[in-house]
C-alpha cells in the first residue's frame, strides 16, 4: 500500500467528497490571475501571460493574439500585446457588453 506522501495528488486515501473539493480548490487557483494590480504587468504581454489574466487556457490565449480585432504584435516569431493596447481593448469589451 502506497502512504499518502506517495501517492499522486495525495488523494489514494480519500473520499469522494474530499476529492472534489480539492480538484474544485484547484481549478479555482489555475483561473484567478496572479497579478494584483495594472502596474505589476509587463510592458508586452505574451500569450501566457494573457491567459492568466483572463483565466483562460494559453490555447484561448493564442487564439485571441491572433484575431484581428486584437492589438497584437509581431516582434520576430513571438506575438504580444502591449499591456496599454490590452487594457484598452479589455474596457472596450466590458462597453460592448453593457
Amino acid at each position: 500500500m502506497k502512504s499518502e506522501q506517495t501517492c499522486p495528488l495525495y488523494l489514494c486515501y480519500r473520499d469522494d467528497m474530499q476529492v472534489r473539493s480539492f480538484i474544485q480548490q484547484e481549478v479555482t487557483k489555475l483561473k484567478e490571475s496572479v497579478y494584483k494590480s495594472y502596474d505589476e504587468l509587463p510592458l508586452f504581454l505574451n500569450a501566457e501571460t494573457v491567459a492568466k489574466l483572463l483565466g483562460v487556457s494559453a490555447t484561448t490565449a493564442y487564439g485571441l493574439l491572433h484575431r484581428k480585432d486584437f492589438p497584437s504584435i509581431r516582434i520576430g516569431s513571438r506575438l504580444v500585446v502591449p499591456k496599454e493596447k490590452f487594457r484598452e481593448w479589455a474596457d472596450r469589451q466590458s462597453e460592448r457588453d453593457r
